[in-house]
Parts: structure tokens; sequence; C-alpha cells
């Protein structure tokens, strides 16, 4: 018997003795008792082979969270390529609209500006006429 524990298992058939068992009974104890405890403790063995076990889920953990981890910054990385592409076509469409409003802008002011000016010129014939009208008289007068 490959004990796991040192189990006096002489001092326990002397006690169960000396309380009243027989020693054929303080016998059998001690020997259910030495295979109780050995098959509820853990061996060194056990103990080894528990932990190789661990190490093994672990790496096998371990490999899987890096595959996931690396899928995942494929995934972001393509998310994000996608984003910035949508970015700088939004953007050059923003800027081809900005410069067709600034186009027709100009535009605008320019056909103001040129209406201002005709309006400028009509009035300088008119204020001329005025005077040309009032003076006129006095023109006269003098010759």
């Amino acid at each position: 018997m490959n004990e796991a524990i040192a189990f006096d298992t002489h001092r326990f058939v002397k006690r169960l003795t000396e309380t009243g068992f027989t020693e054929a009974q303080a016998e059998a104890l001690a020997d259910e008792q030495v295979t109780l405890l050995n098959s509820n403790l853990a061996t060194k063995q056990s103990l080894l082979e528990v932990e190789g076990s661990m190490e093994r889920q672990l790496a096998e953990l371990k490999g899987d969270l890096e595959r996931q981890m690396t899928e995942l910054r494929g995934d972001l990385e393509r998310q994000l390529a996608e984003l910035r592409g949508d970015l700088e076509r939004q953007m050059t469409e923003l800027r081809g609209d900005l410069e067709r409003q600034l186009t027709e802008l100009r535009g605008d002011l320019e056909r103001q500006l040129a209406k201002i000016k005709a309006d400028m010129l009509v009035l300088k014939w008119m204020v001329g006429l005025v005077i040309v009208v009032q003076v006129l008289p006095m023109l006269r007068d003098l010759f």
C-alpha cells in the first residue's frame, strides 16, 4: 500500500482496542481509513498531471485569444479603411459643392456689380442731363 500521508495505523489500532474494539475490527477500520485517505488526497503525480492539463488548456486559451485578437484587429482595420474612404468621398463631394456654390455666388456678385455699374452710368447721364437742362437756360442768357 502506497500511503500518501504518514498515518500511524499501529497507534490507531491500539487506540481503538483500548476503547473496546477487537483487534480485527480495529485493523479493518485502520485499513479502510488508509484507503479512504489515499483515495481522497492528491499525490504529487496527480498534481503534476493537473498542472500539465492546466498548462495545455492555458496554452490553448492563449492561442484562441491571440487568433481572436488578430481577427478583431483585421476587422477594425478594414472598418477604419472603409470609414476613411467614406470620409474622403464625403469631403471631396463637399469640396465640390462648396466650389460650385462659390462659383455661383461669384457669378451673382459679378451680375449685381455689373447692374450697379449700369445703374450708375444711367444715373450719371441723368445727373448730366439735369445739369445741362438747368445750365442751358443760363448759358442762353449769357450769349
